[in-house]
């Protein structure tokens, strides 16, 4: 982290960087790691309120804002959002990582084999946060099981709990717990309609209904 500080602008931790010192690192290690993975970093500049994040393959995250009816929607996306209409909020998804796949079930992964990726092919993003912003971080376990509404009535269900005075750390554990049992449960489903049998119908030009049997992992921050 001290050597992607130093090599970050004016002294920030540059997260490409704190994700190439980590995989160099791991190459030094003897026996040699084996295999491969995924990798999202996420940081948070608590001066400038911007987030930083560095994130390559089907893992990911999005950055969800609730905003109260009435008021101006803000962020980059408007779909996404959930809740009954008597709640008198939405949750927009106002950033979300692309995931970066060479093809169908085959993203991008780092390694030390002759046919991995590198950090430096990683998708870079910075993103101006806001005072109750909440953060959902996943492996594809969960993005490739539920959609964006789904995700996002959690967190409308956190929300309503904190504004009821619960703390804001037990809301985020709440949420990110109900994320991976609902993942999980989807994930054996042979019949729901997922965001990834919706991609694979079309990159297959066949009907496929169910979730996908797969690693799971959720981090919800708010």
């Amino acid at each position: 982290a001290q050597a992607a500080a130093a090599a970050g602008p004016k002294g920030h931790l540059d997260p490409i960087q704190v994700l190439s010192t980590a995989w160099y690192n791991l190459s030094d290690v003897t026996p040699r790691v084996e295999g491969s993975c995924t990798a999202c970093v996420v940081l948070l500049d608590p001066k400038s309120g911007k987030i930083r994040a560095a994130n390559l393959g089907d893992s990911g995250f999005m950055v969800v804002r609730v905003i109260a009816y009435g008021r101006p929607a803000f962020g980059l996306r408007s779909e996404g959002h959930g809740g009954p209409p008597s709640s008198g909020v939405r949750a927009e998804v106002v950033y979300r990582t692309p995931q970066q796949e060479h093809s169908l079930g085959h993203p991008y992964q780092l390694g030390h084999h002759d046919t991995s990726d590198s950090p430096d092919m990683a998708e870079k993003s910075e993103i101006d946060a806001r005072e109750g912003d909440w953060i959902v971080m996943g492996s594809d376990g969960l993005f490739d099981n539920l959609s964006e509404s789904q995700i996002t009535a959690e967190i409308l269900a956190a929300q309503a709990l904190m504004d009821k005075g619960s703390p804001p750390r037990a809301c985020a554990t709440g949420a990110a717990h109900a994320l991976l049992k609902q993942s999980f449960e989807v994930s054996n489903s042979t019949d729901a309609r997922t965001p990834f049998s919706t991609a694979a119908s079309a990159e297959l030009n066949m009907v496929y209904r169910g979730g996908k049997q797969d690693d799971i992992t959720v981090i919800v921050a708010v």
